[in-house]
């Protein structure tokens, strides 16, 4: 460990200059010589607070003072072993000069001002007061990101969000959210501008709870849940275009039916559910995509020529055969021209040949 600088090797004084500011300098260090390098450097190990280093001299009083002025005023690091000798070698002195009043007012002039405590997540519970996500330094603010994002199934939703707002400025923005937690806090603090889901996600979820629950519970939500995942349905592979609503109508579903305890446990999470792929991995997949007539990206990277072959027959021999000009092989460039020329209900007949991850988004 090596600090900034002490008496001797602070030979502008500037930093004299600032630290003596905070603190009234005792006349013996006023009409005592300046220490330089010179004037310790005949010095042994021991007539310093920093044997190793050989600095913060301590051979006078003046000297014990100005040193002390220096380790304390640069905020020591006290999780250092060596920090915790100087520290002790500065206070054996103090008292063998008769300055431990001097000293323990330097070190009361530079002590950090105490942070109040500040909590992201904090609500009543039945009378009493939640205090969870401490939040008062950008250190706590990222590790309560993680701790979040750990706990996610025990807190509702909207004081989730308020919370991910807060951590999310508290923690310097969204490239300096923990690499762990960004995506969910990014989802809860601002939502769509991140991530959404694919329709199919989001109408898996809502037929997961409606199945976990007898119809006569299911109330006017649970009607309208059970229309919103059958249209989902007509689209699956589109992304959704009312994810935070859709978020907001799961989780009061899940309250109202008491399902929010099995979140974690076999019950999708409602933010997971709706907001399970970024916009950033979408347009990546767009980019390499060929969009269909029926309004949806097909990702040919991911197709097999076995599988084009059944999806293009499906869609029409004429298809398939404009795609095989030699009658034997797949042409890749012939299957790029006539994907985007085939009809709405013949791309939905091709498209429906291929697992989920071919059929990418509607519209980003």
């Amino acid at each position: 460990m090596s600090f900034i600088n002490d008496i001797t090797g602070d030979v502008s004084k500037t930093l004299y200059a600032n630290l003596i500011e905070k603190v009234d300098v005792p006349d013996y260090v006023k009409s005592a010589a300046v220490e330089t390098e010179d004037s310790v450097s005949s010095l042994k190990s021991r007539a310093f607070a920093d044997p190793f280093n050989h600095q913060f001299p301590l051979n006078t009083k003046a000297s014990c003072w100005t040193s002390a002025l220096y380790f304390y005023g640069q905020t020591p690091d006290y999780a250092n072993s060596r920090a915790h000798d100087i520290d002790t070698n500065l206070t054996k002195h103090a008292s063998i000069w008769g300055i431990e009043e001097d000293v323990e007012a330097i070190k009361k002039a530079f002590e950090p001002a105490e942070i109040p405590a500040e909590y992201a997540l904090s609500f009543d519970y039945r009378g009493d007061t939640v205090d969870r996500c401490p939040c008062h330094t950008e250190d706590l603010a990222k590790k309560s990101c993680v701790w979040l994002v750990e706990h996610k199934n025990n807190f509702p939703i909207h004081e989730q969000i308020k919370a991910a707002c807060t951590l999310m400025e508290k923690a310097g923005g969204y490239e300096n959210v923990p690499a762990e937690a960004r995506d969910y806090i990014a989802s809860l603090a601002e939502a769509e501008k991140y991530s959404t889901s694919l329709n199919v996600t989001v109408a898996s979820a809502i037929n997961e709870r409606l199945a976990s629950v007898k119809r006569s519970k299911w109330g006017e939500l649970g009607e309208e849940l059970l229309k919103i995942a059958t249209d989902l349905s007509k689209a699956p592979y589109s992304l959704n275009k009312n994810a935070t609503t859709m978020q907001a109508a799961i989780e009061a579903f899940d309250v109202q039916c008491g399902l929010q305890s099995r979140w974690g446990g076999g019950m999708t999470h409602p933010v997971d559910a709706c907001y399970s792929i970024t916009r950033s991995k979408a347009a990546a997949a767009v980019e390499g995509s060929v969009k269909l007539m029926n309004g949806q990206y097909f990702d040919l990277s991911k197709a097999s020529q076995t599988d084009l072959e059944e999806g293009l027959k499906r869609a029409g021999d004429d298809f398939l055969s404009y795609a095989k000009p030699d009658g034997l092989n797949l042409d890749m460039g012939k299957v790029k021209e006539i994907l985007p020329t085939i009809p709405a209900p013949d791309a939905n007949r091709f498209q429906a040949a291929f697992p989920q991850t071919n059929s990418i988004v509607e519209e980003l």
